[in-house]
């Protein structure tokens, strides 16, 4: 499912959540993320510090990329009862004025 696009600047590093408490079956929680990005530029824009900081929600850094640039970035999660879901988001870099 696409989640909502992400505007920044190559030099931000800002902490990002998803939040998984309106998919997941009651007593249901997230045992894994993995975080990819599709396109490569140098500089790259990275994601760091994925992880799963709730039993429903999980944060990540996103920082880098080439202003102007468009990212497709893809987040998969685990479940504990064995659901794996995939979402996708976009991060639009820019550089101000």
């Amino acid at each position: 499912m696409k989640l909502a696009g992400i505007k920044q600047g190559p030099a931000d590093c800002i902490l990002r959540d998803i939040d998984y408490s309106q998919w997941l079956q009651v007593g249901e929680t997230l045992s894994t993320v993995v975080f990819n990005v599709e396109q490569s530029t140098s500089p790259p824009l990275v994601i760091t510090g994925a992880t799963v900081v709730s039993p429903k929600m999980v944060q990540f850094f996103v920082t880098g990329g080439v202003s102007g640039d468009i990212y497709d970035v893809t987040c998969e999660v685990t479940t504990s009862s064995g659901q794996v879901k995939e979402d996708w988001f976009t991060v639009s870099v820019w550089s101000p004025p």
